[in-house]
Order: C-alpha cells, then sequence, then structure tokens
C-alpha cells in the first residue's frame, strides 16, 4: 500500500511493484485521512508513505497506523529529507526513510529490509542523518 497524493509518482511506484513477483501491490491512496482504516482492511505488511500530503498529516497517519495495525510497518518515500523529518517520522513509528532521488531501487530494497524488520536509511537519508 502506497500514500503519495502525484498520480504519476504512484503509478510509476505501482509499475515497479507490480512487475516483482517479491510483491503483492495493494494500491494507493491520495491523502493519508484512510490510512489505518485502510490497513486494518488489507492488513498489508509495509505501507510506503510520502510526507507531503493534502489532508490528515503524514506523521499522525503512521501514529495511528502504528497504534491500530502495529504488525503493519511504515517507510517514508519522501522527496524531504532533513534530519528534522526523519526524526519526526521514526517518532511517528516509520521502520526507515527512503529518500526519492535515491530511486526504484532503493525503495525496493527498503522495502524488503524493513519487512524483514529492519529500520533502515537510503544512502541520502543516513548521510543526512549524519550529519545532523
Amino acid at each position: 500500500m502506497y500514500v503519495e497524493d502525484n498520480r504519476e509518482v504512484a503509478e510509476a511506484v505501482a509499475a515497479h511493484f507490480k512487475g516483482d513477483a517479491r510483491f503483492m501491490w495493494l494500491g494507493y491512496l491520495t491523502t493519508a485521512d484512510e490510512l489505518a482504516k485502510r490497513a486494518a482492511a488489507m492488513t498489508p505488511d509495509v505501507v510506503i508513505v510520502d510526507l507531503d500530503l493534502p489532508g490528515s498529516d503524514a506523521f499522525g497517519a503512521m501514529k495511528e497506523l502504528r497504534q491500530q495495525q502495529p504488525g503493519a510497518r511504515a517507510l517514508v518515500f519522501s522527496g524531504r529529507v532533513t534530519s528534522s523529518s526523519i526524526d519526526q517520522a521514526l517518532e511517528a513509528g516509520a521502520w526507515g526513510y527512503v529518500y526519492k532521488s535515491d530511486g526504484m531501487d532503493a525503495l525496493l530494497a527498503g522495502v524488503i529490509d524493513v519487512s524483514r524488520g529492519d529500520f533502515i536509511l537510503s544512502p541520502t537519508a543516513r548521510k543526512v542523518y549524519s550529519q545532523a
């Protein structure tokens, strides 16, 4: 499951995941408003979340997801990478943070690692966070 308000980005991500037999694509939401409710109905292992969304705050939605679906792991996939946004995401319950410019390979690797129970930061996120 993916939460992304940019349709073109969401469709590009969907195409990558649908083409890989290791994943079952559950669709995407354009806002975080119904994230916990939809996750309860679909029981995803990993939910990919963009931070810049209309409607509900993505951090609040990840907190709600963690409380209502503790088995679902949130992975941030964002075009914004600051030490503050990484801290906020981790505090909200995210299992990792992937900078969009790090690309699809970093996202796919992140989903695999997070699904195994590993906390991850993509190369750029790790660099930004270590310099804070």
